[in-house]
């Protein structure tokens, strides 16, 4: 009997710390509420902009590019809009433009932790794979894929190559709708965050290039009174002249060093595709 006990206690608590996951949809309700709609049109202070010996990341165009020079490792770079939501539906649209390395990726991140012990993270290849990550503390546990993949699992939902793919989760109760191209993909269950931080992560030697980061939350649900803040495009004017001052010297070379990346691309291609045959 003590046994019994033992073995059900152990069940709990792995329940717990391991996600859930399952076949069916979990999240209920119309995800139709916009709260925060960006499609970097402008600069608007939600997302870091910089060039380094690592990372060259810039908006332009309607896009916010991200350019991971470092070969080894991703990199992670969080929206400065709060999502203290008790429900709801995050999307962003990928496009991997150009990448060296064998695990070049990007995604986006959800409920990441301030104290930085913990987020989820969901990414996509160039291969038609996609991949389902949990940080915990300073390391990351599979939650698809296998050991052998490194967590890569293929997805026919995917469109490979340099098209775009957008990439969404619904959560509501600790529970995890994910789509792809709205397509569903899996459910599953996390019951150690309450709330987190959003994000996008882009993968070692990798270009890419975000065409849209929108939160949705659901029309029956109320907004919580503190920790939203304004959506995008409501910005003040005198925030806008700010970021421009700071940002006017910088996005000159900025611009010149994503064209360069660009013009390689371009070289890159066979002879017959760059002429339209």
């Amino acid at each position: 009997m003590l046994d019994k006990i033992k073995i059900l206690t152990l069940l709990l608590l792995l329940s717990a710390v391991y996600p859930a996951i399952t076949a069916g949809q979990a999240v209920e309700g119309s995800f139709n509420r916009i709260v925060f709609d960006d499609r970097f049109d402008t600069v608007r202070g939600n997302w870091k902009i910089l060039s380094n010996a690592e990372n060259l990341f810039l908006i332009q165009d309607g896009e916010y590019i991200l350019h991971r020079k470092n070969a080894s490792t991703a990199y992670s770079v969080f929206c400065k809009w709060k999502n203290n939501l008790p429900e709801f539906e995050l999307s962003a649209g990928i496009i991997i433009d150009k990448t060296s390395s064998p695990v070049g990726s990007a995604g986006i991140i959800f409920m990441a932790q301030d104290d930085g012990s913990g987020a989820i993270v969901f990414e996509c290849n160039q291969q038609g794979q996609y991949r389902l990550r949990q940080l915990t503390g300073t390391n990351y546990r599979l939650l698809s894929g296998d050991n052998r993949s490194g967590g890569w699992a293929v997805s026919p939902f995917l469109r490979p190559g340099d098209q775009e793919n957008i990439l969404a989760v619904r959560f509501s109760n600790r529970n995890y709708d994910l789509y792809i191209n709205n397509n569903f993909l899996l459910t599953f269950s996390e019951l150690a965050y309450k709330s987190g931080q959003t994000g996008i992560i882009v993968g070692p030697s990798t270009l890419a290039r975000i065409k849209s980061f929108i939160i949705k939350t659901n029309d029956a649900g109320t907004l919580p009174e503190s920790g939203i803040s304004e959506p995008a495009g409501t910005s003040k004017v005198s925030t806008f002249e700010a970021e421009n001052v700071m940002l006017r010297d910088s996005l000159a070379g900025l611009r010149k060093q994503l064209e360069q990346c660009l013009q390689e691309k371009r070289n890159s291609r066979p002879e017959k595709e760059k002429h339209g045959e």
